[in-house]
Parts: structure tokens; C-alpha cells; sequence
């Protein structure tokens, strides 16, 4: 049985290609060490600047603004009834005892907050962080294409 390898082969350096094993070795071993390295890669290849979205400080100062009581009662009541919580209790519970652990409620507050910001940050690829999204979807539609794929071989199209 015949088995392929994934390898390299070759490398262009500056203005010239390398074929020897040793020297290609070489040339990984050191562009990765300088890739992880702590030296300061401001002006490196993968410079991070421009890739991460911008948060307008109007939204920043939404973020911080003071939750109020009436916030938490809808974020709590929003919430389905035989849902339990972190601490195992169902939202019910929250519900019918509003009065006595109303104002202590702030997880839902700060979570709601945050959705205002998610989609500046979360890209259309990252399903499992946005609600109504599953990362199911993304195993959905890469099994469609592999099968679409596997269909088409040999066909031009």
C-alpha cells in the first residue's frame, strides 16, 4: 500500500530556494521560535492591529451605566419559569419570591448588557457563543459540503 506524506519539500529564502533537509529544519526550528518568542513582534508578519473589532465608546459607557431595579425584575421575568439557575434553583422560584431576592439579581443584568455588544465581537463563524445558534450548524453545513464534495468527484463543475 502506498501512503502520502504531507512534507515540505522546499523553501524560498529571500531570493533563493532551499532543497536540504537539514537547513529547511533549521529555518522552521527558527521561524517559529521567533514567532512564539516574547520579543516585541510589533512590526512582525501577524501583527495583530486592524484584526480585532472596535467597541465605540458610546457603547463602553452603556456597558457601565447603573443597573436599575426595574432591569433586574425584567431580566428576571424574561426568563422561562422551569429554567434552573447556576445555583440549581428553577426561575420560578425567583419569581414567586421577587420581593425577597429581587434585588439581588444581577447576572441576568450584566448578560443582557452584553448582548448589545456580541455581535461586534462574535464573528458569524462562532455559533456556539450567540443564542439561537448552535455549533451543531457549522458540523451541518461542513458534512454537506464534504458529501456535495464526494458527489462531484471526478465531475467538472
Amino acid at each position: 500500500m502506498r501512503r502520502k506524506f504531507n512534507k515540505i519539500s522546499a523553501l524560498k529564502l529571500g531570493d533563493h530556494w532551499c532543497y536540504d533537509d537539514d537547513e529547511l529544519r533549521r529555518e522552521v526550528v527558527c521561524f517559529f521560535f521567533s514567532l512564539y518568542s516574547l520579543n516585541d513582534q510589533s512590526n512582525g508578519v501577524f501583527a495583530l492591529h486592524g484584526y480585532f473589532p472596535r467597541i465605540e465608546l458610546v457603547v463602553l459607557d452603556n456597558l457601565a451605566m447603573e443597573v436599575t431595579n426595574e432591569e433586574i425584575q425584567d431580566a428576571m421575568f424574561s426568563i422561562g419559569p422551569l429554567n434552573p439557575g447556576p445555583d440549581g434553583l428553577h426561575a420560578l422560584f425567583y419569581q414567586n419570591q421577587w420581593e425577597t431576592v429581587g434585588p439581588d439579581i444581577i447576572t441576568n443584568i450584566i448578560a443582557n448588557q452584553f448582548k448589545l455588544v456580541f455581535h461586534l465581537l462574535i464573528a458569524q463563524n462562532q455559533v456556539s457563543f450567540v443564542a439561537r445558534r448552535h455549533i451543531i450548524d457549522n458540523i451541518i453545513v461542513a458534512h454537506e459540503i464534504i458529501h456535495s464534495m464526494l458527489i462531484k468527484k471526478g465531475k467538472k463543475s
